[in-house]
């Protein structure tokens, strides 16, 4: 196993933090230059003290169509910032400052590791100037979920964070975008919550499980915690678990993580495609068995003979749905995936690799990714 960082062996860590080289005082544009954050801002309220960061990253929130009807073929990211926030910057006029960024202009499809890595480095940094409430993503919909997931188990859980997203471009109408940054931005200043939150289809989920499908977010089990109405979040009772975290401040976007697959189960499965990507030296291997792990017996035999052979390479047996864990051994050699979800674990998978010490912490971390329950943390309706 290759091991990215010596000096995290063995550490979860509430707090992660930064080591981008920017002062306190200042956050960090795309082009790696230190400016200080009026200079980047687009303040609502210029005298206020508390401001909230706004990171825009592209995607249908910040699109441009052919037409106002044109909700299908559109230029990802064409649209500035600026007139996103513009068209919400009356409703915030009395509230904190809200500093915005563009730190990429992709669309989320696109996203690799590295933009993951950038992304909470971004957010650290903005999360340490002084006044700072919380942050707020805006992103495609596509892999909200699977970063939203990745922030969770990196970022301090006591902070507010709120990743959000658009269904139809800057320039339709109707278009989501604007109110979601709205109500996101609300979110962070509404006090009785900390960590990741996704803010979409009127509502605030936790990332653990949560899955998008067919244009809506089918939320993970338990993850449902807020309804948005006329753009402010209107809290449930509440119980969530306060998630374990990896401490990857030490890891650049520059950092070449370990290569994580997913492969899935399928009639008459070829059991080839684990040995070429054994033999491409790949790190970690995600199985997306049937129900709760079981996988053909045809292939599962050389599996079980690859997983002896090979023990440097993590490998791990999930369920294509949250809601069915994968508490058994049923494949042998292979760890117990609990209830991830393939597109969650693989960045996760891949700084765990890098991170924790030994196969035993990894499994550990897999099944009990969230720290015990008389930790949880609640709050009730306003």
């Amino acid at each position: 196993m290759r091991w990215c960082n010596w000096s995290l062996f063995g550490l979860f860590t509430i707090a992660a933090t930064s080591t981008v080289p920017c002062s306190v005082h200042s956050t960090l544009p795309h082009d790696g230059r230190c400016l200080p954050c009026d200079q980047l801002g687009h303040p609502a309220n210029p005298k206020s003290f508390y401001h909230i960061g706004h990171i825009a990253t592209g995607g249908t929130l910040q699109a441009k169509g052919n037409s106002s009807t044109d909700t299908t073929h559109y230029q990802v990211a064409a649209s500035g910032f600026d007139f996103v926030i513009d068209a919400i910057r009356g409703p915030l006029s009395d509230g904190p400052r809200v500093v915005s960024r563009q730190s990429l202009e992709l669309d989320s499809i696109n996203f690799r590791a590295e933009d993951f890595l950038r992304i909470y480095h971004e957010i650290s940094d903005m999360l340490r100037q002084p006044g700072a409430l919380g942050v707020v993503v805006s992103a495609g919909s596509s892999t909200l979920a699977q970063l939203a997931k990745f922030l969770e188990h990196t970022l301090d859980p006591n902070k507010r964070v709120i990743l959000t997203a658009a269904f139809k471009p800057y320039t339709a109408y109707g278009a989501d975008g604007p109110g979601n940054l709205l109500a996101s931005i609300r979110a962070i200043t509404t006090p009785g919550w900390s960590g990741v939150g996704i803010l979409i289809n009127d509502r605030i989920l936790r990332p653990h499980g949560t899955v998008k499908s067919n244009g809506y977010f089918k939320p993970g089990p338990g993850t449902y915690f807020a309804d948005i109405r006329n753009f402010k979040p209107r809290f449930k009772h509440h119980q969530w678990e306060i998630p374990k975290t990896i401490n990857i401040s030490s890891l650049s976007p520059e950092h070449e993580l370990p290569r994580v697959e997913v492969i899935t189960r399928s009639l008459d499965f070829d059991v080839r495609i684990v040995e070429d990507a054994i033999a491409r030296n790949v790190e970690g291997l995600i199985f997306v068995g049937y129900d709760d792990g079981y996988w053909p017996d045809k292939s599962r035999y050389r599996i079980e003979e690859l997983a002896q052979e090979y023990p440097h390479v993590i490998m791990v047996m999930v369920s294509q749905d949250p809601t069915i864990t994968v508490e058994y051994e049923r494949v042998a050699g292979l760890m117990r995936g609990g209830r991830w979800n393939p597109d969650q674990l693989q960045p996760i998978l891949q700084i765990a690799i890098c991170s924790l010490p030994s196969r035993e912490e990894i499994q550990e971390f897999i099944l009990e990714p969230f720290r015990p329950a008389d930790l949880r943390r609640s709050r009730v309706d306003w």
